[in-house]
């Protein structure tokens, strides 16, 4: 243990008991000499110096760690080759724990040599410019571009014989920070500092992220030996695979280059989508980056479509059976993957009930067999305030192809259209309507033809009864009318304030409710609770037209006479 101590050597950070010695040797000196005025005084302070840094000298018997956690902030701790640790201002955060076993010394860490047993002592050590540190007994140790763990067991075992029986140790107390050269694609080229265990995301993301036409799993990695690597961070971020997001060196170059190949996955998979395309993708890394199969995909069928030059195309069947999970099929670029689903893959039909029954809501049917009285049955049947009478059936899907003779007739007035042409516009347009009324008011549908068998996402609506009758149009007092059993359009009428002047109670139309067929009032036999009565206005005439068409018929009307009179002499 002798050596341990000598010259150079570890001092338990003593170089303030050097102090000691001068400040002791000059008060000894004072008083080998003749006695001065004030000698008295200034042996009692030397005294109270010499405790004060003694006091100090024992505090610093510490881990290197407690050394610079107790420096002001700015203030560096020298290390054993004369160096000193990079100041404690802004630095990168870390993202956790430093791997020993994959984190690389360089120049600017900061490690601390720690001996435990009977000489506890610490020495902070700073790896300089060249990637060496100088360590007590062993001089000048070269640990750049080592890891942690090597640096570790390394200098362990080298100082083991000249500390037999003690614990050693070397941590890092401080990781370094160093310039890497961010370019290509990036929001913000250049240099940007990164600590010493990140990542080429994390330099990305200094950059500001990527531009949207930027290469995300071709982003090249150009080392100061010449060597390269390649991060893919699609894979990494969808992932979490370390191996495409590879760590940071001092000095490194990120080039982002743009995005040129892509391949496509479709079909039973999580992300169907097209993706950027990397030489020795294989079908198992494409799968893991679009998220994974589905439950209903089918494995035993997996279909490639690969391009054979410029426009020829070839199909390939393969499968992923065995759990061979595709690795050894390997991509080209622009390949399409389909993954079939299984046909009826765990199929659910279901409908909705809404409006005044007990308990609405969805409700699973079986397809084809379940019936519109069935599901109101399941809802617990009508309230007290259900207008039975007009159920409503609605069924999306229907009619709504692109029908090129319907718009044609569509964009037409009834002037322009013939007879044949309005009776189709009429048919395609019924056609087109996606509700249906259903006649619940017998407790039962009514006819029974009308309880059709429901589909999958039907709605059904039971509308809340409206015990009134809407009169509106050419009419005193438009408004609500109270339902009376039995009462006629002209009824109504009348209790709405009867026609204006200008009124044609004859061709008032009826409206029934839920329904948009109208028909003319003098033709319905029965309103209900809901009808909608319209009241249109007489035609303006004048006296003027009437006479000229007067005149004009009775012009053709003499011309005819003269014509047959003169035919039959």
């Amino acid at each position: 243990m002798a050596r341990l101590f000598d010259g150079d050597v570890l001092t338990n950070l003593k170089t303030i008991p050097d102090k000691h010695s001068a400040v002791r040797t000059t008060s000894t000196s004072s008083r080998s000499g003749p006695r001065r005025p004030g000698s008295f005084l200034g042996a009692c302070l030397g005294a109270v110096a010499a405790l004060a840094l003694a006091c100090g000298s024992a505090r610093a018997q510490t881990s290197g760690e407690d050394v610079l956690r107790a420096l002001p902030e700015g203030v560096t701790m020298p290390s054993g080759d004369g160096g000193a640790s990079p100041s404690a201002g802004s630095r990168p955060t870390l993202a956790g724990p430093v791997d020993p076993a994959t984190y690389r010394l360089g120049p600017g860490d900061v490690l601390s040599l720690e001996y435990g047993g009977k000489a506890l002592a610490a020495k902070v050590l700073t790896v300089d410019a060249e990637g060496r540190v100088r360590v007590p007994n062993l001089g000048l140790v070269a640990l750049g571009g080592k890891t942690l763990a090597d640096a570790r067991a390394d200098i362990i075992q080298r100082l083991r014989p000249y500390v037999p029986g003690a614990s050693l140790d070397l941590r890092l107390l401080e990781p370094r920070t160093f310039n890497v050269y961010v370019l290509g694609e990036v929001k913000t080229v250049g240099t940007k500092q990164v600590s010493g265990d990140a990542r080429v995301l994390e330099a990305i993301e200094a950059a500001g992220g990527t531009t949207p036409n930027a290469s995300r799993r071709n982003i090249r990695l150009l080392h100061r030996d010449g060597h390269a690597d390649l991060a893919d961070l699609e894979r990494f971020e969808r992932t979490g695979d370390w191996d495409g997001n590879p760590y940071l060196q001092d000095g490194d170059r990120v080039i982002v280059p743009v995005l040129t190949e892509r391949i496509g996955v479709f079909g039973a998979i999580a992300r169907a989508s097209f993706y950027e395309f990397r030489n020795g993708d294989s079908l198992g890394t494409l799968l893991r980056i679009a998220g994974g199969l589905l439950p209903e995909a089918r494995v035993d069928s997996v279909v490639i479509v690969r391009f054979r030059g410029a426009r020829e195309l070839d199909t390939l069947y393969t499968s992923l059976d065995q759990g061979s999970d595709g690795e050894a099929i390997a991509m080209q670029a622009d390949d399409r993957v389909f993954i079939r689903p299984q046909p009826e893959w765990h199929p659910i039909r279901q409908v909705t009930v809404s409006g005044e029954v007990r308990a609405p809501g969805t409700y699973p049917i079986d397809e084809g067999r379940s019936r519109v009285s069935d599901l109101v049955v399941w809802a617990g049947g009508f309230t007290p305030h259900a207008a039975a009478r007009i159920v409503r059936l609605e069924r999306d899907g229907i009619g709504t192809a692109s029908d090129v003779e319907f718009e044609r007739l569509n964009r037409l007035s009834r002037g322009e259209m013939t007879n044949s042409e309005y009776q189709t516009f009429r048919s395609k347009l019924a056609v087109r309507q996606s509700a249906y009324l259903v006649d619940f008011s017998s407790g039962r549908p009514s006819p029974p033809e009308a309880d059709v068998p429901l589909r999958d996402g039907d709605h059904v609506h039971v509308p809340r009864l409206e015990l009134a009758v809407r009169v509106d149009g050419s009419v005193r007092s438009p408004g609500m009318v109270a339902f009376q059993a039995g009462w006629s359009a002209g009824d109504y009428i009348h209790m709405a304030g009867g026609i204006t002047r200008r009124g044609n109670a004859g061709d008032a139309r009826l409206t029934h409710s839920g329904s948009s067929n109208t028909v003319f009032a003098r033709d319905t036999h029965r309103i209900e609770p809901g009808d909608f009565i319209w009241v249109p206005e007489r035609k303006d005439t004048s006296f003027w037209a009437v006479f000229r068409d007067v005149i004009i018929v009775t012009g053709q009307v003499a011309t005819t006479v003269l014509v047959i009179h003169q035919v039959t002499k």
